[in-house]
C-alpha cells in the first residue's frame, strides 16, 4: 500500500468501530478554543485503542507508524502496547516508535528495551529510550548508561539518565573528563551545568 493508501485503510476501520478519524493525525500541544488551528483534537485514542494496535504492524509509511505510536502512547503504560511497539521499532527504528516505548514499557518489557538502547546502528532514534534508561534499575542498564555518555548520538539523554541513576556526584564523576572530547564535550558542559544548578 501506498502511504495514502494506509492512511484511508486505517481511517476507515477506525469509521467502521464508530470512531470518528477526522483528528487522527492533528496533534495540539497547547489547545486553545479561541484560536483557529489550536481548537482541542477530537481524536479518542482510548477507543481506538484496539483498532490502532490492529494497524500498527499492518503500515510500513513512516508518517503513519509514528501517528499510531504516538496516539497508543496515550493509552498509559501497558505491556500490551509496549511488546507492539517494540516490534515494530525492530522492523524500522524511528524517535516517536522510541518515545512511546519509554512511554508504555513496564518492567516486563525492560530486558528488552535494554537491548534496543544498545544497538547502535539505530543511532539518534533510539534517544528517548535511553532518555528513560535511568528507569530500568538492572547492572546491565547501569552499565550501558556508562557506555552511552560517549556517544554522540545519544550522549545528551545518556547523561541525564546518568544524573538520574547515579546522583549528582556520581554523574559529575562520570561527565567531567568528556568536557573537552570534540564529540560530546557541548552536552557534557551543558550536563555539568545542570548538575551544579541543581546542587545549590
Amino acid at each position: 500500500m501506498t502511504e495514502e493508501q494506509e492512511w484511508e485503510a486505517v481511517r476507515a476501520a477506525l469509521r467502521d468501530a464508530g470512531i470518528d478519524p477526522t483528528d487522527l493525525a492533528r496533534f495540539v500541544n497547547a489547545p486553545n478554543p479561541a484560536l483557529r488551528g489550536l481548537e482541542p483534537s477530537t481524536f479518542d485514542s482510548r477507543r481506538a485503542y484496539p483498532v490502532l494496535l490492529e494497524w500498527l504492524p499492518r503500515v510500513h509509511a513512516r508518517p503513519v507508524v509514528d501517528t499510531l505510536a504516538s496516539r497508543i502512547r496515550a493509552s498509559g503504560k501497558r505491556s500490551e502496547s509496549a511488546l507492539a511497539l517494540i516490534a515494530k521499532y525492530r522492523e524500522r527504528p524511528t524517535w516517536q516508535l522510541g518515545d512511546a516505548i519509554a512511554r508504555t514499557m513496564t518492567p516486563a518489557e525492560h530486558g528488552a528495551v535494554v537491548q534496543l538502547c544498545a544497538d547502535a546502528s539505530a543511532a539518534d532514534e533510539r534517544q528517548m529510550l535511553v532518555y528513560a534508561l535511568w528507569r530500568i534499575k538492572t547492572d546491565e542498564a547501569r552499565s550501558l548508561i556508562r557506555d552511552l555518555v560517549r556517544d554522540p548520538s545519544v550522549a545528551k539523554h545518556a547523561m541525564y539518565s546518568a544524573r538520574r541513576a547515579f546522583g549528582h556526584a556520581e554523574a559529575r564523576d562520570l561527565i567531567e573528563p568528556l568536557v573537552d572530547d570534540p564529540e560530546v564535550g557541548g552536552d557534557a558542559r551543558h550536563a555539568l551545568k545542570r548538575i551544579e544548578r541543581a546542587r545549590r
